[in-house]
């Protein structure tokens, strides 16, 4: 389980960091931080009562703590990220980003190249990103907030 929700979450933060075409007056220019007590609080509430205390569910959250994200939106329309992942994994990236009516469109680029794109969804000084795979051992929702 471990090892699913790292790379979930290192997939979901390469998403963030990389993205299609931007443009000045969004409102999404500016600082980011993951918010990781937002995300175990959204974690639990989805979750039921009795599996809240189970050691697994607990070291899931734990690792929640180990995660800091940071990404920055340009009025340019580029955007640099930096992730400091479980395990020690560090991420640095950049890329551009466009504006779709309230969501942010990003593209994961990884290693390879390949490409994967993302919706992230502004609300205010509040983003959230849905991973892929969520649910599945990862978090329902990543939540950044404008710093």
């Amino acid at each position: 389980m471990q090892k699913t929700l790292s790379l979930t979450l290192a997939g979901a933060a390469l998403s963030l960091f990389l993205s299609g075409c931007g443009g000045s007056g969004s409102g999404v220019e500016g600082t980011w931080a993951l918010d990781t007590s937002a995300m175990k609080e959204a974690a639990l509430a989805k979750m039921p009562e009795e599996q809240r205390n189970n050691p697994m569910v607990q070291g899931m959250l734990k690792m929640f703590d180990n995660m800091k994200m940071t990404v920055v939106f340009k009025a340019d329309g580029t955007c640099t990220g930096d992730a400091d992942m479980p395990g020690g994994k560090k991420e640095k990236t950049s890329g551009t980003w466009k504006m779709e009516g309230e969501y942010v469109l990003a593209t994961m680029k990884d290693e390879k190249g390949k490409e994967d794109p993302q919706k992230l969804l502004l609300k205010g000084d509040v983003l959230e990103l849905k991973p892929q795979g969520a649910g599945m051992g990862g978090p329902s929702v990543m939540i950044f907030r404008r710093q």
